[in-house]
């Protein structure tokens, strides 16, 4: 019974990984310790090594058991055997010496009176040496051992080249290395003094893309955290020819944040080559009529207005208030905030339409808003086209109500209009509703402008923010394309030589708080979008990014085919953001503004009076002749509904 409870434990014992690592780190101590004695006093005294007694159990017990076990037990309660061999590295060899070297310091000192003569100065010095030579050693064999599936020829290995060969493909390698199911055939550098030189022992190379690669390697990883975009989509166009899967590791901004590992590799998405190169926002123009005011932002649920309220609540108002008329895509907007309010800031959602002025100004009134963001609007051009009285009623009502609202109110003091390129010399009916609410907002500015002079201005700040195509947006084409590439194809784009500018959301919300804090009124502020992208090649890139082939009649074998189906009606083949051909620079390096002529306000309100009179009444062709009228740019097309 006991020889069967002793195997039992001695099972449980065996089984135990921790425990048994720890037994075999403890054994391999103590007799490298024996050996480092063993051979320092040989060579230190060979006659008083051979001279000593056999007998004298004492003596040998001594040396050769106690002065082990008080390495042993100090390297016990100092942590040396909690870390993970596998990832032991110079730091924690630094650490063993420093305790070796306290270690034969103090023993020298004890032992100074013992029968045995080890009392040589060099002889503590050479046990220091051999003893940290020792255990330092085997350790490193140990760790080798570990991560030895690096050098496995398993064909499930993946091989790869890692592209940069500074600290982060140096670090990244090491992961990958210690993962065990990555084979690095070598590293690509651009920098010729790197060329020829190894890492980790794999030989560094200059950078050489092309089809030879294709049957050598798996994937090729971007090591490159601070990598500019125009570099990103430089390597990407000479990659997607020969259709090797491309990974990066986390930018510098993720690397920080804590969230994201170097080795946290994710494929390159199409809006790491649409994005601009990263400019750090101005923390003075964000939080300057944001922190601790009261903040409304009409649209919350919408895409921009989403963002635009998680980009608020990181600047510490006192309260956010969220207007939308879907109760639905608030809800959404709702848990999608509550991840990202660090500050614990009121939020309040709310139901209403923007036109309505009595819901609208009873909210003003009660929660004493202070900055109003209108981001609600119909924006999609086909749809807009189909419905163009709610369009026109939605777009432009929304902004006359909240002008008119924030011109009388004692608390409202700053409204921005969220507009669009499309704005710019309209051809449809969105962007001619779109243009209209601009109108409007720059003749309550004008006003307050007059008002000043004649001493009874209250301080009101009337301006806008027009830019272009944003990223991930409901209505961006990028995931409609997703979508259909997803789906098996094809692709539908109106033209071949469409083209548009594009921004990502975090960048646009962020610019347009930056607008507020340079806002004097009456601006139109520009957000500079980059250049401008051609939709086609987009498309094309978007298929190769997903590891697949355009269909075409060059490769009739391809994976994804891409249909044209002609321009819809209202649409342009490129948008403009300037209505005049002169713009200003701002303190910003991505803000610019334009002064543009202002309507008079009275003049204004007689036309938007009758335009309503005509939407009420349900005149759909007497209202389009009028918006025509007001707005005399706008290049109007024959809708299916005429």
């Amino acid at each position: 019974m006991n020889f069967r409870r002793t195997n039992t434990l001695i099972q449980k014992y065996l089984q135990d990984k921790l425990i048994l690592r720890r037994t075999i780190l403890i054994f391999l101590d103590f007799l490298s310790i024996n050996f480092a004695i063993l051979i320092s006093f040989f060579n230190q005294d060979k006659k008083a090594f051979l001279s000593i007694d056999l007998n004298n159990l004492y003596d040998i017990s001594l040396i050769f058991i106690f002065v082990p076990l008080i390495f042993i037990i100090t390297y016990y309660f100092t942590g040396q055997y909690k870390g993970l061999t596998k990832y032991t590295g110079s730091t924690s060899f630094y650490k063993l010496a420093i305790k070796n070297l306290l270690l034969t310091i103090i023993l020298s000192l004890f032992l100074s009176k013992i029968p045995i003569n080890l009392t040589f100065y060099f002889f503590w010095v050479e046990l220091w040496i051999i003893s940290t030579l020792f255990t330092i050693s085997y350790r490193l064999i140990l760790r080798d051992i570990l991560i030895l599936p690096r050098f496995s020829e398993n064909s499930q290995n993946l091989k790869v080249i890692i592209y940069g060969a500074g600290q982060a493909g140096a670090n990244l390698a090491y992961s990958l290395l210690n993962a065990g199911n990555y084979k690095i055939i070598s590293f690509f550098d651009d920098s010729p003094k790197l060329w020829g030189r190894t890492l980790h022992g794999i030989q560094i190379k200059k950078t050489k893309i092309d089809y030879s690669l294709k049957n050598k390697i798996d994937q090729l990883l971007i090591a490159l955290p601070s990598i500019n975009t125009s570099k990103r989509v430089s390597i990407l166009k000479e990659i997607n020819k020969y259709s090797i899967p491309v990974y990066q590791i986390p930018t510098i901004k993720e690397l920080t944040s804590g969230k994201f590992f170097i080795n946290d590799l994710k494929p390159i998405n199409i809006e790491d080559l649409l994005a601009r190169d990263f400019v750090a926002p101005r923390k003075d123009l964000l939080s300057k009529g944001i922190k601790n005011q009261t903040i409304m932002v009409i649209g919350a649920a919408g895409s921009i207005g989403k963002e635009l309220c998680k980009q608020i609540l990181l600047l510490n108002p006192n309260e956010l208030i969220l207007l939308d008329n879907s109760e639905s895509s608030l809800y959404k907007a709702i848990n999608f905030l509550e991840k990202n309010n660090y500050s614990n800031v009121k939020v309040y959602p709310l139901i209403g339409n923007a036109c309505n002025s009595n819901h609208l100004e009873s909210i003003i009134e009660k929660y004493k808003v202070h900055t109003i963001f209108h981001a609600a609007a119909y924006k999609h051009v086909p749809i807009v086209e189909d419905n163009p009285l709610e369009g026109i009623y939605n777009n432009v009502f929304s902004t006359l109500t909240i002008c008119k609202l924030v011109s009388k109110s004692k608390y409202a003091h700053k409204m921005i209009f969220i507009s669009t390129d499309k704005a710019v010399r309209p051809t449809n009916v969105m962007g001619a509703s779109k243009r209209l609410g601009e109108l409007i907002v720059q003749a309550f500015a004008n006003d307050e402008v007059n008002s000043k002079s004649r001493k009874t201005s209250h301080g009101k700040i009337f301006s806008m923010v027009r830019f272009g195509n944003v990223l991930g947006s409901s209505g961006s084409v990028v995931p409609l394309f997703k979508k259909q590439i997803k789906l098996g194809g094809p692709i539908t784009i109106t033209h071949p030589e469409i083209v548009r500018y594009f921004m990502t959301i975090e960048e646009a919300a962020q610019l347009v708080l930056q607008s507020l804090g340079l806002a004097k009124g009456g601006e139109v502020f520009l957000l500079d979008m980059g250049n401008p992208v051609k939709i086609k090649d987009l498309a094309e890139q978007m298929v190769l990014l997903s590891g697949l082939t355009i269909k075409n009649k060059h490769n009739l074998e391809g994976d994804i085919e891409i249909k044209y189906t002609g321009l819809r009606s209202g649409e342009k083949l490129y948008e403009e953001l300037l209505v005049s051909e002169d713009s200003e620079k701002t303190s910003h390096p991505l803000i610019f503004k334009a002064i543009e002529f202002p309507r008079e306000l009275d003049k204004l309100l007689i036309n938007i009076n009758d335009l309503n009179k005509f939407i009420k009444t349900n005149q759909t062709e007497n209202t389009l002749k009028k918006l025509n009228k007001i707005i005399p740019e706008w290049k109007r097309s024959r809708a299916k509904w005429i």
